[in-house]
């Protein structure tokens, strides 16, 4: 409900420049998204339901992407699976895991390309360059944790021997 208040310009958040592409004002979908996975009864469904036909009507300034994201919405509500070929398993697998670094970098990318290119063309060009960016930052984030790991593992398991203390000596291997 919090959200909501935000959403809806009950309580006013920051200047109007590029006011609902801000993450404060774009949370409701992300709580939507969240009460979609635990509508597991058709009850919640329905209820669920009512509040993206009540919260998403008025967002976007176009009409043919509010409907689209109500149709889109609803879909992934009322539809638990979607039998599909195994390519287009990957392609859309792929696009939903750099979907966050779709968003975020389509602002510097789209445009210039939508100069240069044709506009269908461009926004798939976006769409690889998020791949791309998702790639890269996932096989960043894997080499540090590994980096990190074993820089752990070799403080817990030192390889250096250590001299005992009672002044006795070990004897060492001859190589």
């Amino acid at each position: 409900v919090p959200l909501l208040l935000v959403r809806f310009e009950i309580i006013p958040w920051g200047d109007e420049t590029y006011y609902q592409f801000r993450t404060h004002v774009v949370a409701w979908f992300f709580a939507i998204g969240w009460l979609i996975h635990r509508s597991t009864t058709i009850t919640r469904r329905v209820i669920v339901s009512l509040l993206i036909l009540a919260t998403v009507p008025g967002f976007f300034v176009l009409e043919d992407r509010t409907v689209y994201v109500i149709v889109a919405i609803l879909a992934v509500t009322w539809i638990p699976r979607i039998p599909m070929p195994y390519v287009a398993q990957r392609v859309i697998g792929a696009l939903a895991s750099a979907s966050m670094w779709i968003y975020l970098i389509h602002w510097q990318v789209f445009p210039p390309l939508a100069r240069l290119l044709d506009r269908r063309l461009a926004y798939v060009a976006t769409l690889a360059a998020g791949v791309a960016v998702w790639w890269l930052a996932t096989q960043t984030q894997r080499r540090v944790v590994m980096a990190v790991r074993a820089r752990s593992l070799r403080g817990a398991f030192p390889t250096t021997r250590r001299r005992p203390t009672d002044g006795a000596t070990r004897p060492t291997a001859q190589a």
